[in-house]
């Protein structure tokens, strides 16, 4: 009888792990199938309780077959790890949170913006890339060093800092500069010596963009140098954080903690994070968006887990692609993402979608056509994102799943906005 317990214990035990595989066999078979079809390239890395529950590299990237240790852009993720990096500078003693940043940056103009209000994206300042594109040599490329100069020459207005969270770009451009202020050496190589090899970043490197062909207001900057990682070094960054050898805790908890704004509300951005507080427990992450790249960075606090996602060419059917790979891992039911079907759109009528729209949240919106394509441009932000028809009046971005309506009035476009939404439109000007 102990014997026939011990094998019926040991079967169980075996159905029990099988089931406990099935939602991994299930997502592994499901991401190689719509990769083969061309919707998915990229990484997934799923962790609980600090061990690794399911690492899979699907599709392909500049024409080679993605595999686990193939070093792919993280975008904003970036935000995160060049933050943390300023926080092992003030662990040295060598600044402060609370300093001015003019302390570093004496020819801005923002006298009361300290470090804290670029890292947690209070700090008011102007986006730097409008004011290059408006007084700046646009038909050349601009390093960080040029976009600087322009602004210390123009002295571009901003805003109160700590009065609003504004996601802006020109903070962590300043943080980048304060960096090579104080570290004494470029960006590029403080992060390379000082930053990946605590946080066991092993693979991780900094890469230098292409120089364009020909140089216009639509590709003018070039950044010194952007994170390119994997998955799991992402997984590692995350251990090493938590970890009060590298990031100690009062600043850990600085980072991860609401910062509480002029009028005592508090922002959902944190020293490179952002942080989401709910009945369930608390959550923090960070997200990366571009021309044909998304990045997910995600711990969950409250139940020792952790999903890092990195993906390149098919940034269309990401946002489906992330809520059906939550859904299994977490049980729940799911949908599996289709292609989206090309529509064959009569290109005569881009002249009456051509234009500027006044979003009521967004600012002026520009509609532009060139080459058989419809473009959209937020002013005066330089670059535009492609409008890929998907009927005759609704569009989608080709690097976002994000869809876009023009409306008519009596057979007249009138506003241009989000599809389905036009309360909120934005009428033409």
């Amino acid at each position: 009888m102990k014997t026939l317990n011990l094998c019926l214990l040991g079967i169980l035990f075996i159905q029990m792990e099988v089931s406990a595989q099935d939602w991994k066999i299930k997502l592994d078979s499901i991401l190689t199938e719509i990769s083969i079809r061309g919707l998915f390239n990229g990484q997934v890395l799923l962790v609980e309780k600090g061990i690794v529950t399911f690492h899979g590299a699907y599709g392909y990237f500049h024409k080679k077959p993605i595999g686990k240790n193939t070093l792919l852009p993280i975008a904003s993720i970036d935000k995160t790890i060049t933050a943390a990096g300023l926080m092992l500078l003030e662990q040295e003693g060598l600044l402060s949170f609370e300093d001015k940043i003019t302390r570093f940056l004496p020819g801005l103009p923002y006298k009361n913006v300290t470090v804290e209000h670029l890292l947690n994206q209070t700090s008011g300042i102007p986006n730097f890339l409008a004011t290059a594109m408006r007084y700046g040599d646009t038909t050349q490329v601009m390093n960080e060093e040029d976009i600087l100069n322009v602004v210390t020459e123009v002295q571009p207005e901003g805003g109160s800092p700590g009065d609003k969270f504004h996601y802006n770009n020109s903070n962590y451009f300043l943080v980048r500069q304060i960096i090579e202020q104080v570290a004494g050496t470029s960006y590029v190589d403080f992060m390379k010596e000082k930053v990946f090899a605590p946080f066991h970043m092993n693979g991780s490197e900094l890469l230098s963009p292409k120089l364009p062909d020909s140089v216009n207001a639509d590709n003018f900057y070039q950044p010194g140098g952007r994170i390119f990682s994997t998955v799991d070094d992402l997984f590692r960054f995350s251990l090493s954080y938590q970890d009060d050898h590298v990031i100690s805790s009062e600043n850990r908890q600085r980072a991860v903690s609401k910062p509480v704004l002029n009028d005592g509300t508090a922002s959902s951005y944190g020293l490179g994070w952002y942080i989401l507080e709910s009945e369930d427990g608390k959550s923090v992450g960070h997200w990366g968006g571009g021309e044909s790249v998304k990045a997910y960075l995600e711990l969950y606090l409250h139940e020792d887990k952790s999903l890092a996602l990195l993906s390149v060419d098919c940034t269309p059917y990401m946002d489906a692609i992330y809520a059906m790979i939550r859904d299994i891992w977490e049980g729940r039911e799911y949908q599996v993402p289709q292609r989206v079907a090309a529509y064959n759109i009569d290109p005569e009528l881009f002249e009456e979608y051509e234009g500027s729209y006044l979003l009521p949240r967004m600012g002026l919106l520009h509609i532009s056509s060139a080459n058989g394509k419809l473009f959209l441009r937020p002013d005066p932000i330089p670059g535009k994102e492609e409008l890929v028809p998907v009927s005759d009046s609704t569009f989608m971005f080709a690097n976002q799943d994000l869809r876009w309506q023009f409306y008519r009035q009596h057979g007249k476009v009138v506003g241009f906005g989000f599809e389905g939404q036009p309360e909120n439109m934005g009428p033409k000007q």
